[in-house]
């Protein structure tokens, strides 16, 4: 079974944060990088990060 059918939302934001550990963080990695819709989930929360840790710098 693939690992991909079981990734989360939360996964996908820990593994940003940094709060995943090998190896789980390198097989949501390669997940990622083989799932197109992971991998645009991925960058929509790189995208959010950057959002807010801009709009918390500002205020």
């Amino acid at each position: 079974m693939s690992i991909s059918g079981n990734i989360t939302d939360y996964d996908i934001q820990a593994l940003i944060d940094g709060q995943t550990k090998d190896p789980f963080s390198l097989k949501l990695l390669e997940a990622i990088r083989q799932d197109p819709i992971l991998y645009n989930r991925y960058l929509l929360y790189k995208k959010q990060k950057a959002l807010l840790k801009f709009w918390w710098k500002d205020n």
